[in-house]
């Protein structure tokens, strides 16, 4: 279960969770458990996506969908990719499904504490839109663990500079809370261990409020460890509370040990513990402030230092510039959530003065996120290595805590652990050595178009995929220095990757076919091509892509006004050693024998629709192998038509939903091998 991809199940289940929506997708994403298909239990949960905004279901709503199509969630196919399946899995999700918002009907209801959680979360967020302004969607993140009205573009900017945990419900933000109820309760005169019981009940209760994050539920089970070993009578070091925490957590989920989150989170705390903390009580006035400020440098670089290799191992790139970053912006950000707390909760009692008090934390996060925008548009903001392999990791991590005072007072262990963990450090820094050849790498990204050229170490992307980060993602891990994006024609299909390909490579040079201005392009994406270096091309331009790799330009002619965006699509001819690939966007059957030439590899045009890739076409490119970029469609797609002309020249057929990403690498010799990500025969 399911069978096909096409089978539609009777499906019964109960809401597990608050609904999470994404209003750049237009879509509402929903947790199920006790699911039922077509009478058959369902393993594990379920995750329901219905493609409208507010749905009006709740957490314990049990539901009736007449007509869900269920998914596996897709795997890991491409070097570098997001593993959406075993990200799923960590929280028990085993399914996908989808279905229309008019098929889904509420049959029970049942109360439940965490249902009135949230609908406590939901009246807060109201009254923060009213308190803060157009700052309440970082406020609602860091107080209420909302983080729906996060813009993509303030999250790239602030990741970038490696500030990103500042609009996320942390550890920090749970801790500096349980501080503030701790200060108000010793003001009440409560005894301590009613004070300390108070507080670990409302903490728990807030981290359910606020979805349970990993950080937030580390930061509770810490505290709570720390009030039970006190009211003991016995002495507790934080770095066995969190060591402690670390082990209740992955007790409940093992699966948590290759969550991202999880494993930085645990990390950046280790990082600050091991490593020293702490601001010098015996001093008073500016001797005091100038200690708070060295003690917070000294614990940014101690996380930016010891996480460096998980963050490359996960991401494949690090914030270069974190430290000073953190060291102006943490303090800020911690003024902001403390006075956003006590702004709340006067906004509850009188919105009017709640609106006038939050100037001050409107001011603040502007001066955060001018900051921030400034520091990540610098050439230098960012460094990527690529990913580290985790032996060379764990190396790492064994060579810190050998260098840790924390754990050994001698200072040649100290000084063995560092130099080593430096010299891990400097080798992975060294340049890779670039590839002598042209490779072109054809991405799975699913009913979409998207690949990346490396012609001898220069790179470029050819279309850019769907509305996701894969290409992005890829280029991090191979560390490209990107040269430029060839856009064949404005769907969204080819160019909805490239939001994030220019977050990534703001400076990089697009090509665009001469007829672009006579597409429908959308307004957005206008407005992230402006400022950019542009080049517009038409059949009989080249472009140089290396000193011995070009790109000649078949298609669109001068002059030529399409009626579709798809007849405009930029065809192009990449030539090597003799050998050459035709990339053939989404001509159609009424232009493309037009543009037709001799070609070893094809790329084929509109994901194999049957209104493409003639047999005329065919019949002059001759193509030994033939690439199809395809995902889960309702088209179709590859149709038989395209399938049995391609069969019927002897092309070899790879298909990147079979096959994940496909390699073409073309030697000097004029040798060429095609090979795939996925171990699967084509």
């Amino acid at each position: 279960m399911p069978d096909t991809e096409e089978d539609k199940y009777l499906l019964t289940a109960r809401v597990a969770d608050q609904v999470t929506e994404q209003p750049d997708k237009h879509r509402s994403v929903i947790t199920l458990k006790d699911a039922v298909a077509d009478g058959k239990p369902v393993k594990g949960k379920l995750r329901l996506y219905v493609y409208t905004l507010g749905t009006g279901l709740e957490i314990g709503d049990e539901i009736r969908i007449g007509s869900a199509k269920l998914t596996y969630p897709r795997g890991y196919n491409n070097p570098g990719g997001f593993e959406f399946a075993e990200y799923l899995k960590k929280d028990g999700i085993y399914l996908c499904a989808s279905a229309d918002a008019d098929d889904i009907t509420v049959t029970a209801d049942h109360a439940t504490l965490k249902r009135a959680l949230f609908r406590l979360r939901e009246k807060l967020s109201q009254t923060a839109d009213r308190a803060f302004g157009d700052a309440s969607d970082i406020m609602k993140a860091i107080l209420l663990g909302d983080r729906s009205g996060i813009d993509d573009g303030l999250y790239e900017s602030f990741s970038r500079t490696g500030i990103s945990h500042l609009i996320a419900l942390s550890g920090l933000h749970v801790s500096a809370i349980a501080l503030m109820l701790e200060w108000l309760f010793k003001k009440l005169r409560m005894p301590r261990t009613v004070r300390y019981t108070v507080t670990v009940l409302l903490l728990a209760l807030y981290a359910v409020m606020t979805g349970s994050g990993h950080g937030t539920l580390r930061a509770v089970i810490m505290y709570a460890l720390l009030c039970i070993t006190t009211l003991a009578g016995y002495l507790s070091d934080t770095l066995t509370r969190l060591s402690q925490a670390f082990l209740i957590q992955l007790a409940y989920n093992p699966l948590l040990i290759s969550d991202n989150g999880f494993v930085l989170s645990y990390a950046s705390v280790a990082a600050i513990l091991s490593f020293g903390f702490g601001i010098s009580k015996s001093r008073k006035g500016i001797g005091r402030l100038l200690s708070a400020a060295a003690e917070s440098g000294k614990a940014s670089f101690s996380v930016q230092i010891l996480t460096y290799p998980l963050l490359m191992g996960m991401f494949g790139s690090v914030p270069l510039l974190s430290v000073p970053v953190n060291m102006l912006c943490v303090p800020l950000a911690m003024l902001a959530l403390f006075a956003g707390f006590v702004i709340l909760c006067i906004g509850c009692v009188y919105a009017p003065l709640a609106m006038i008090l939050s100037a001050s934390v409107r001011a603040i996060w502007k001066v955060i996120i001018s900051v921030s925008g400034f520091v990540g548009d610098l050439r230098f903001s960012a460094l990527s290595t690529g990913p580290w392999p985790w032996m060379l990791i764990a190396i790492f991590a064994l060579a810190a805590a050998f260098g840790s005072a924390y754990l050994s007072q001698s200072k040649n262990r100290h000084i063995a652990g560092t130099t080593l963990a430096a010299l891990i450090i400097f080798v992975t820094l060294l340049p890779a050595r670039p590839i002598d050849h042209l490779r072109i790498t054809f991405l799975d990204v699913g009913s979409a178009d998207g690949a990346v050229i490396n012609a001898q170490g220069h790179s470029y992307a050819v279309d850019c995929g769907g509305d996701n980060g894969v290409e992005a993602d890829y280029l991090i891990n191979q560390r490209s220095a990107l040269a430029g994006v060839f856009l064949t024609h404005p769907d969204i299909d080819h160019y909805g990757g490239v939001y994030d390909v220019l977050k990534r490579y703001p400076r990089t040079r697009i090509y665009l076919p001469a007829c672009w201005d006579d597409m429908a392009v959308p307004d957005e994406l206008t407005e992230a091509l402006s400022g950019k270096t542009v080049t517009y091309l038409c059949a009989g331009d080249t472009v140089e892509l290396s000193k011995d790799v070009t790109a000649d330009v078949l298609w669109p002619p001068e002059g030529f006004t399409p009626k579709s965006d798809n007849d405009g699509s930029l065809v192009l001819l990449i030539r090597y050693a003799g050998r050459s690939v035709l990339m053939a966007g989404d001509i159609t059957d009424l232009y493309d024998a037009l543009c037709a030439t001799r070609a070893d590899i094809l790329r084929v045009a509109h994901h194999g629709s049957k209104y493409a890739t003639s047999q005329a076409f065919l019949d002059i490119v001759r193509p030994e192998a033939a690439i199809i970029s395809v995902g889960s469609n309702a088209h179709g797609h590859p149709t038989e038509e395209v399938l049995n002309r391609l069969n019927g020249i002897e092309a070899t057929v790879y298909r990147t939903d079979e096959c994940g990403a496909v390699f073409a690498d073309i030697y000097a010799n004029g040798e060429y091998y095609i090979d795939t990500y996925l171990d699967t025969e084509a």
